[in-house]
């Protein structure tokens, strides 16, 4: 299943199943997902779409955490994790911004002040690959 899959406003009973599908997808936990959008900093109800990123980049922390040695040090994955955090990020751009907006963002506020679509699209990738650092790095901690 792709990212897309996950229809914008499904209903609830549809929401639930998404949700479903993509805890067994990703073999994660709505607590989880829950704890990775915490640390990322969000704290809206979140669509389909930004719960497969959450998933999604909790499942890389996983995978970076699995390279580890057992003696070493965080600090020593920070390029690996660079990586890490940017195959997360959707390169689509509508689905990088409908994540955006999900997550608390106002991109009319930013049209309306000049600033081009090309710049909010870049603003939201940037965004987005934060939030899949801090929840990477949440993971390596946890």
């Amino acid at each position: 299943m792709s990212i897309t899959d996950y229809k914008v406003d499904a209903e609830p009973e549809q929401r639930m199943r998404n949700f479903e599908e993509i805890n067994s997808l990703f073999d994660v936990s709505q607590d989880e997902v829950r704890d990775a959008a915490d640390a990322a900093g969000v704290h809206t109800y979140i669509d389909g779409m930004t719960y497969y990123f959450f998933a999604n980049c909790i499942r890389e922390g996983r995978n970076l955490r699995s390279t580890m040695e057992d003696d070493e040090d965080i600090g020593t994955l920070y390029d690996d994790m660079h990586e890490y955090a940017d195959g997360c990020v959707p390169h689509q751009s509508y689905v990088a911004m409908y994540i955006w907006v999900d997550t608390g963002y106002d991109t009319q506020s930013a049209l309306e002040f000049g600033i081009g679509v090309d710049e909010i699209v870049r603003c939201a990738q940037t965004q987005l690959y934060q939030y899949a650092q801090d929840v990477i790095i949440s993971v390596l901690e946890g």
